[in-house]
C-alpha cells in the first residue's frame, strides 16, 4: 500500500532532480526537502514518529558528493554568465580555492586564515558542500528511519534502487521507462584547471569532515535501509 505522505530528502548532488522528475512521471508527488531549513523540518517530521509519513533518502559517497557540490556551486554561483550577484562569502571562497582539491587540502593547511576559510565553506557557508547527508539527517534523527518508514536511493546504484522504490510504493510500472538524468553538461564547461583529481590528503580531509555523514550511512545500513 502506498504511504499517505511522502517526503523526499533531496541531499544536493545526489541526483535529486532526476529522482523527483521520475517520481512525478509515475504520478508520485512527494514533499521535497532541499536546502533552506530542511534539516530542522526533517527532524520535526521524523522524530514525530507519524506512521503515515514515508521518507525517500538520497545518498551518495561523501567524497564524490563533495567534488560535485563544489563544482556545481562554482558553475551556478560564479561562472554561469547569467548568474546573479551572490553573497560576499561565496565569492571569497571561490576566489581563494580554485578547485575542490584546493579547498579539501586547505582543511589542514598550516596557514590559519586559509584553514578558517576552508572550514567555514564546509561547516557554515550554506553551499551544497556544507549541506551534506549529515546536515539533513544527523545520526540521532537517522536512527528513527527503518525500512518500514523510509527507502534509500544510492546515486551509485540509482537505476536499480529507483526500480525497487517504485515497487515499494506499489506504483504502476511505465513500459520502457528510462530514468531522466540532468545537470551534467555544466561539467564540460568548467575550465580543466579547476577540475584536477583529488590528492590523498584531500580525500582524507573530506572523509574526516564528513564523519557525521558516514555515521548516518552506517546507521542506515545497520537499520536495513541500505543493502550491505
Amino acid at each position: 500500500m502506498k504511504p499517505l505522505d511522502l517526503h523526499l530528502v533531496h541531499v544536493g548532488k545526489c541526483a535529486g532532480e532526476s529522482v523527483h522528475s521520475a517520481l512525478n512521471q509515475h504520478k508520485i508527488f512527494p514533499k521535497e526537502h532541499h536546502c533552506g531549513n530542511s534539516n530542522a523540518d526533517l527532524a520535526d517530521a521524523i522524530l514525530a514518529d507519524d506512521p503515515t509519513l514515508f521518507f525517500i533518502v538520497l545518498i551518495r559517497d561523501p567524497v564524490a558528493r563533495f567534488v560535485s557540490a563544489f563544482e556545481w556551486d562554482l558553475w551556478e554561483k560564479v561562472l554561469l554568465p547569467e548568474a546573479p550577484p551572490r553573497n560576499e562569502q561565496w565569492r571569497h571562497i571561490y576566489e581563494t580555492f580554485q578547485s575542490a582539491n584546493d579547498l579539501a587540502e586547505a582543511l589542514t593547511a598550516k596557514d590559519a586564515a586559509v584553514r578558517m576559510i576552508a572550514d567555514k565553506a564546509m561547516r557554515n557557508s550554506r553551499l551544497h558542500m556544507h549541506m551534506d547527508l549529515g546536515w539533513y539527517l544527523p545520526p540521532h534523527v537517522a536512527r528513527r528511519l527503518t525500512p518500514a518508514n523510509s527507502f534509500a536511493v544510492r546515486t551509485e546504484n540509482i537505476v536499480g534502487d529507483f526500480g525497487r522504490l517504485i515497487k515499494e510504493l506499489d506504483a504502476p510500472a511505465i513500459p520502457d521507462f528510462v530514468l531522466p538524468l540532468s545537470k551534467n553538461d555544466y561539467k564540460k564547461k568548467l575550465p580543466e584547471e579547476r577540475r584536477p583529481p583529488l590528492s590523498e590528503l584531500a580525500i582524507s580531509n573530506i572523509r574526516d569532515y564528513s564523519i557525521t555523514s558516514y555515521e548516518t550511512i552506517r546507521i542506515l545500513k545497520e537499520n536495513g535501509n541500505i543493502p550491505t
